[in-house]
């Protein structure tokens, strides 16, 4: 893994995972930077963060020069903005946490901006060992459908916490989670029959609260998902090989049921050891320069198409 001068972007509870996962790596030597003097200060104090810098991104372009790594984990509306002033300052060690953007012409316009710059995007549920041996398994035994689910406890969200912009376009927000999961594992949709219902039952969320459909993916993978807000459900996934069905329920954990039978085996527990999970191995592969395409700014694009294409076709 190799040394770098790391500056860690936000206060929050995101960025203490962050924090907690780089220690673990043990990478001791990180400063922080937030718009506040005292949840900087607080920040750097209970999370081992060498120096404590404030004023955000009125502040960032006088540290620029000081640090070669950057890690963005700050409110959805404010990532775009700092991605900006780092793309414009030629960095290239960028860590953006999702989704970067709300809509998938903002990622595009950032791309045609700034041809060079190639952050990635914190999908850390790509790098879950539960997702990580379900890809390798599936290079050896081929996908041929998927179900999903993305059904949001919405009884839970603390509407008042969150940009409206950011909660009216929740399908970006949060439950790119899953999309982006499932269509990382079984290729990208080319086509949709997408179907939206429920659209005044919530009022922060105006386009929908239903969402059902099917399609195919590039790896010719037949897909159908389901997500009803308004009544029970959770987020889950299920791959059908010829050899049998893998399930991602909890996306922490991977249980195989082969052809022929009802019993499942679990493969992959779900991690206790107090993490975020995916933020170690995402960390890792980042720190030491490993190519992945699918956290690129071109993956992120696609998975907020299939987002638009899903929840919001009325405004395509």
């Amino acid at each position: 893994m190799k040394s770098r001068r790391l500056l860690l972007i936000g206060a929050g509870g995101i960025a203490a995972d962050y924090a907690n996962a780089l220690k673990h790596l043990n990478v001791r030597h990180f400063d922080v930077l937030s718009r506040r003097e005292e949840s900087a200060r607080l920040f750097a104090k209970s999370y081992g963060a060498e120096r404590a810098h404030w004023g955000g991104l009125d502040t960032l372009p006088q540290l620029m020069n000081e640090y070669d790594a950057f890690i963005v984990a700050c409110p959805i509306e404010h990532l775009m903005p700092y991605a900006l002033a780092l793309a414009d300052a030629g960095k290239s060690r960028v860590l953006l946490e999702k989704p970067l953007a709300l809509r998938s012409s903002d990622v595009a316009g950032l791309a045609a901006r700034f041809p060079d710059f190639k952050p990635w995007i914190a999908l850390n549920r790509l790098f879950f060992p539960s997702v990580l041996e379900l890809k390798r398994r599936l290079r050896e035994q081929r996908a041929v459908a998927a179900r999903f689910s993305f059904t949001e406890w919405v009884h839970r969200i603390e509407a008042d916490k969150y940009h409206p912009d950011v909660l009216a376009r929740w399908g970006a927000s949060n439950c790119i989670h899953v999309i982006a999961t499932c269509f990382d594992l079984v290729g990208t949709p080319i086509t949709f029959s997408p179907y939206v219902a429920g659209k005044s039952a919530l009022s922060w969320h105006p386009a929908g609260t239903i969402f059902t459909g099917a399609g195919i993916t590039d790896q010719n993978v037949l897909f159908v998902y389901h997500a009803d807000w308004v009544s029970a459900g959770r987020w889950s996934i299920a791959i059908d090989t010829p050899e049998g069905r893998y399930d991602l329920e909890p996306m922490e954990s991977l249980r195989f049921t082969p052809k022929g039978s009802i019993v499942d085996t679990l493969l992959v527990a779900a991690p206790q050891d107090g993490l975020r999970a995916g933020f170690p191995q995402m960390l890792r592969a980042w720190l030491a320069d490993e190519q992945h395409d699918n956290v690129g700014l071109d993956a992120l694009r696609a998975h907020l198409t299939s987002i638009e294409s899903m929840m919001y076709p009325n405004e395509r």
